[in-house]
């Protein structure tokens, strides 16, 4: 019988391309106001004249590229009027909107927050009613669905805008609008050779026919369900022996929702419909699911015999913080405060007319295509180097979010132009 060999891969840094990563619980989304005005508190960060660590904006023909420009002077004018709207509420939304909240204070926006709770209805006329009380700029997530109304609505409506967490696109797949992007793909196969390298490490050489693996999808939204494909892929290529027999998906479109509870009860119902299978390796698409695979195993006495990373870990780090440690392992994790700086940033660059979205961020413009498709990094997050990778975005943002000791940094986070 096959055995597990050690499989390469110490990945600490990923450049990435397409979006998306979760946290564990819901929350009821705070009610836009009827004005525009911002919801919420802001929270604090030195203020536009103190002195901080993050680095210039480069200038490709008189454009700003992705990065905040600590020379210009945000605060010269009046405060811009921003809203992120967003299909569904969540513990991601959440931690986006927060960072964006904060980038405001550093960029000079007023900020609001709406979620339009799975309604694509409410969706379009709030962005209408929004349109009609001089918002500046949009912040949009959508889903796959909404793609195409999104852009009719907006290029009818001329919104200046930029997609958030997920992409939005042409019919054909081509980019509708400048993006700031993660490879998800690229993480779904670095996700399973993570868990493969760490089975080795856990259980040594086991029988790879008594071994499962899970992939934790969300198929309606494609940046997120590119994740599952780049994963099976690549446990494929590692483990063709059991690749038919063995692998199991469990999509949680069947509920409806990205939470820790469907995932929960997705995991646990593979592990127990398989008793043959001993050992299982998990990935979850985004946070929440990590969360719920770790409750699964743990309700049928499975967290020895199992292991689970997902991409986005905001739930994960909370529970190291409390020192405490599951079956759950692992992260891929872009920090929302790195995430949306190119978002936060394009957004102004398109308001101040610096730029337009045809112009945008041109050394990012794949040749060939259109607008431009910024790749952010990850970082491969575990108990032992996540706090000094969350050091490194407090001093690269010039945020205190954090309280860990940091001594410099083997983490980056400036994306490799296309050009």
């Amino acid at each position: 019988m096959k055995k597990i060999s050690a499989v390469i891969l110490a990945l600490l840094m990923l450049f990435s391309i397409a979006a998306c990563g979760g946290d564990g619980t819901e929350s009821t989304a705070p009610e836009a106001s009827s004005s525009g005005e911002p919801v919420g508190e802001t929270s604090a960060v030195p203020s536009p004249d103190d002195s901080t660590d993050a680095p210039d904006a480069v200038i490709t023909d008189g454009i700003s590229t992705v990065f905040y420009d600590s020379s210009k002077d945000y605060f010269s004018r009046d405060p811009y009027k921003i809203v992120y709207m967003t299909i569904a509420n969540s513990i991601i939304t959440q931690n986006f909107s927060d960072a964006f909240d904060l980038w405001g204070t550093r960029l000079n926006y007023d900020y609001t927050y709406y979620s339009a709770n799975n309604d694509t209805d409410a969706y379009i006329n709030t962005l209408e009613v929004y349109a009609s009380q001089g918002i500046d700029g949009y912040l949009l997530d959508s889903d796959t669905a909404l793609s195409s109304r999104l852009i009719d609505v907006c290029n009818e409506l001329e919104l200046i805008w930029m997609p958030a967490m997920t992409t939005t696109r042409y019919e054909d797949g081509s980019l509708a609008h400048p993006s700031v992007t993660l490879d998800s793909e690229q993480f779904g196969r670095d996700m399973v050779t993570w868990l493969a390298e760490e089975a080795t490490v856990e259980w040594g050489d086991i029988d790879t026919s008594k071994l499962g693996f899970i992939m934790l999808d969300f198929t309606p939204v494609a940046e997120i369900h590119s994740r599952a494909i780049g994963a099976e892929a690549q446990f494929r290529e590692l483990f063709p022996d059991i690749a038919d027999t063995n692998y199991f998906t469990g999509d949680a479109a069947v509920a409806g929702t990205l939470d820790a509870a469907t995932a929960s009860t997705l995991t646990s119902t593979i592990m127990v419909a398989n008793p043959e299978i001993e050992y299982w390796l998990v990935a979850g698409s985004v946070d929440d699911f990590g969360q719920g695979a770790a409750r699964g195993a743990e309700s049928l006495n499975k967290q020895d015999c199992t292991l689970v990373i997902t991409v986005g870990g905001t739930t994960l780090i909370s529970e190291w913080d409390y020192g405490n440690s599951s079956c759950w392992k692992a992260s891929i994790f872009s920090a929302q405060m790195l995430y949306t700086e190119g978002m936060a940033c394009g957004l102004i660059t398109l308001i101040d007319g610096e730029a337009t979205p045809e112009t945008l961020w041109p050394e990012y413009i794949k040749p060939g295509t259109q607008y431009a498709e910024v790749v952010v990094p990850g970082a491969m997050l575990t108990q032992d180097i996540y706090q000094e990778y969350l050091e490194f975005v407090d001093n690269y943002t010039g945020t205190n979010l954090f309280d860990y000791e940091y001594n410099g940094t083997q983490f980056d986070v400036k994306p490799i132009p296309y050009n």
